[in-house]
């Protein structure tokens, strides 16, 4: 094992010879709008690469000659640009990771800048201040002048000017020592020509477009697109969502960019973990706040929500989410079989007791009183309610006022690779795991919604989540927290128990291989014993050797395993954190289904390659292929929805 790791387990090795390999690439001509995009491309992976590797990556993540070196990669008009994007930001020594941002965000210009969302002067402006630069120019006095003389004059008013070569006015501009925006004596970073280029819109003379093939750097409007449906409010009146405000091309940009991050195996301890601040809040709170409640003869576990310092106090009215809900009821009344089973989520959150009514007096005198709308989603033939905590009021989200708080768990290639160790392997999953914890009183206002059956001209109720909903940023932490809590409180350090929880949970997923069915079968009882006592119950059970599980209830063990402990010959398969696990053979297996045919895209190859699902990675060598063939596309510059693609690329 020392040996492999070595030999392949060096990832702050191998980072540094992807520095090294990028600091050999050679010097980017200006106007090499393909070299430019390779080269943003390979700096946003060895970002990728160095933040997976901790502090050794955050050092070299710092390292400021690293971007001293990459800089001297561009031409000087990039470097100038790049120089006054650090000014405007007045951060101290740039970082990688402000390296690449700009290198992203300078690639989306180049590409296409009139789609940024930059907020600038609008276009009337432009073209007034445009046509006043014209009058100008026109009453400015044409010489003939020589290039290459000693006045400090622009090539607009040399009539040899526009007569020369593309090489001739480059050669002209850098024997003169001339600004290539302006052409007159300066530095293009001091450069202050307002007046943009008619062929490009860049921010240069247009008899020195030629010279700098730079993309249009066009100040733009904010575009407000319509949005795929209007929420009404009042019947008079229209409410515009600003649903994306993002260039889309920056967002496919960030999605592709996932496809070349670096995949390290954990072969260090999952307990070397580095917090940050906002990791350390959220530690505090939870330790600090973390309470047991009695309900129904249990006691359970209340955490608070993770709020962020200094959190703003929320308030929204009912009418915030009463067009969301007459939407949802307006969808619901053209589909009874759908309605029904809404309706019947609904009345299940109630009568378990997960929500429960608020009286109309309490409602209108919390100091606190936030709403999150709820919609219908149907998956794989299921009916499911949705609630959307990310819902935005007033420029307030309450997901964006939580903290996510640390990882907790380990991590899911972890847990699947012991799952795979020893002979006699166990699953079993804890039943609603997250409306197991409850909420704090104080914390429950900002999690209300609307309700009134379905009648649509009756005055809606308020309902108030009394445990965690799916769906805000901080429940998979808080529900991690309780349950570990829950057994370092009541079992020894270095317990069998205290171990399976740490290392063979992934959230609510218990995957554990042992040496013998008795050792198993011991820490079964264990567990399910002791997370009972604290409101968690373990169902779903499955097992490769029947008779580890065959002393559990009924109606506790999965139905594969009841099929199978009843001598039918079928080989039972349960899932496994994505994948698919036979039982009687003790394999994994993937999820297959059949794609729909579709013209071979940019956006199809991305959307098939961007849906595998491979957490050990033994797709590796068929998924390597595709993303050769997208970077291939990307580099013959061919469009997200082109369908004339190369066809040496698709037969290769």
């Amino acid at each position: 094992m020392a040996s492999l790791i070595q030999t392949y387990g060096q990832p702050h090795q191998l980072s540094l010879q992807r520095i090294a390999e990028l600091m050999e690439e050679p010097t980017i001509r200006s106007g090499d709008t393909a070299g430019f995009r390779k080269f943003a491309l390979r700096v946003r992976a060895l970002v990728g690469m160095l933040e997976q590797l901790g502090e050794d990556g955050r050092i070299e993540l710092r390292c400021g000659s690293h971007v001293a070196r990459l800089l001297r990669k561009l031409p000087q008009d990039l470097r100038a640009t790049f120089r006054r994007y650090l000014y405007s930001r007045r951060d101290g020594v740039p970082s990688l990771m402000d390296f690449a941002e700009w290198l992203e965000y300078e690639l989306v210009i180049q590409e296409g800048g009139d789609r940024l969302d930059r907020i600038g002067g609008c276009p009337r402006r432009e073209k007034q201040a445009e046509e006043g630069d014209k009058s100008k120019r026109a009453a400015r006095k044409t010489t003939n002048v020589l290039h290459g003389a000693a006045q400090d004059t622009a090539p607009m008013q040399c009539l040899n000017f526009k007569q020369l070569t593309k090489e001739q006015k480059a050669t002209w501009v850098k024997s003169n020592n001339r600004c290539w925006r302006c052409g007159r004596r300066h530095q293009a970073a001091q450069c202050r020509l307002k007046v943009l280029c008619k062929t490009c819109k860049g921010k240069h003379l247009e008899a020195l477009h030629d010279v700098n093939l730079r993309a249009a750097k066009r100040e733009a409007c904010r575009e407000v697109q319509r949005a795929s449906e209007v929420l009404q409010q009042y019947s008079h009146q229209q409410q515009c969502l600003f649903l994306a405000t993002t260039s889309q091309a920056a967002e496919l940009f960030k999605q592709v960019e996932k496809l070349w991050q670096l995949d390290t195996l954990p072969y260090r301890s999952e307990r070397l973990v580095t917090r940050s601040r906002r990791d350390e809040e959220a530690t505090n709170l939870l330790e600090a706040k973390t309470t047991r409640v009695e309900v129904e003869g249990v006691l359970r576990y209340a955490t608070p929500l993770l709020r962020v310092s200094n959190m703003p106090t929320l308030t929204a009215p009912p009418e915030a989410a009463l067009s969301t809900l007459r939407g949802t009821e307006k969808r619901l009344s053209r589909d009874p079989v759908k309605a029904e089973a809404y309706r019947a989520e609904i009345m299940k959150l109630e009568k378990t007791g997960y929500a429960t009514r608020v009286s109309p007096e309490k409602a209108r005198t919390s100091k606190e009183s936030w709403f999150i709308p709820h919609h219908l989603v149907t998956h794989n033939g299921k009916n499911r309610v949705v609630f959307n905590c990310s819902f935005t009021y007033k420029d307030q989200n309450l997901n964006e006022l939580l903290l996510s708080g640390p990882n907790l768990g380990a991590s899911l290639l972890g847990v699947l690779l012991r799952f795979r160790e020893h002979s006699t392997a166990i699953s079993s999953d804890i039943k609603g795991m997250f409306h197991q914890v409850r909420l704090l009183p104080e914390d429950r206002p900002l999690l209300r919604f609307l309700w009134r059956d379905l009648q649509r001209d009756s005055q809606p109720s308020v309902y108030e989540w009394q445990v965690l909903p799916f769906g805000t940023t901080c429940s998979p932490c808080c529900a991690i927290y309780a349950l570990q809590r829950h057994v370092h409180d009541h079992s020894h350090q270095g317990d069998e128990v205290c171990e399976s929880i740490e290392r063979h949970f992934y959230v609510d997923n218990w995957l554990q291989s042992f040496s013998s069915p008795d050792g198993a079968k011991e820490v079964i009882d264990k567990l399910r014993g002791l997370l009972m006592e604290g409101g968690f119950e373990l169902r779903q059970w499955a097992s490769n050797i029947p008779d580890v599980i065959s002393h559990l209830p009924n109606e506790i063990r999965s139905e594969g395993s009841e099929q199978w402990l009843n001598h039918t010959d079928m080989d039972p398969q349960e899932a496994a954190l994505g994948l698919r696990w036979l039982c009687h053979s003790d394999t994994l297996r993937y999820k297959s289904r059949l794609l729909k045919c579709s013209p071979p895209t940019m956006r199809n190859i991305y959307r098939v390659l961007a849906s595998q699902y491979d957490p050990i990675g033994f797709l590796t060598p068929f998924t390597t292929r595709a993303k050769v063939l997208v970077q291939q596309l990307w580099d013959k510059k061919r469009e997200w929805d082109d369908p004339l693609l190369p066809g040496d690329l698709l037969t290769a």
